[in-house]
């Protein structure tokens, strides 16, 4: 499996083992969002219907993602709290609806 450029980055695998959830600005410059493609390829990647994510991990059924939102500036500082800390939001993937995890502004990372 290939990726197109040098910001498509792997980040995790769908719960069926049959896709690869990736970090990618191919559809917007400066925006991150999620793709999926199919591990033996064949199909065009897909965006994940996040409007910005890095990281995410799947529920085990495949119907939510938990995800960052804003990009992981400070994860080697565990206890920064500033304006851009990194919050954890769930999406549910059939609806769209989304709900942020209360994080009392603590640097959540790497959602799982």
């Amino acid at each position: 499996m290939t990726f197109q450029g040098e910001d498509d980055l792997p980040v995790a695998w769908t719960p069926d083992g049959q896709a690869v959830v990736f970090e990618s600005t191919r559809d917007e410059e400066s925006v991150t969002r999620l793709h999926k493609v199919a591990a033996n390829g064949g199909a065009l990647a897909e965006s994940l219907p996040l409007p910005q994510a890095f990281q995410g991990s799947f529920s085990p059924d495949g119907k939510f993602i938990a995800y960052n939102p804003r990009t992981l500036l400070f994860t080697d500082r565990r206890y920064y709290r500033g304006g851009i800390a990194a919050p954890i939001w769930i999406a549910d993937l059939q609806t769209g609806a989304t709900e942020k995890l209360p994080n009392q502004n603590f640097n959540d990372c790497f959602p799982m």
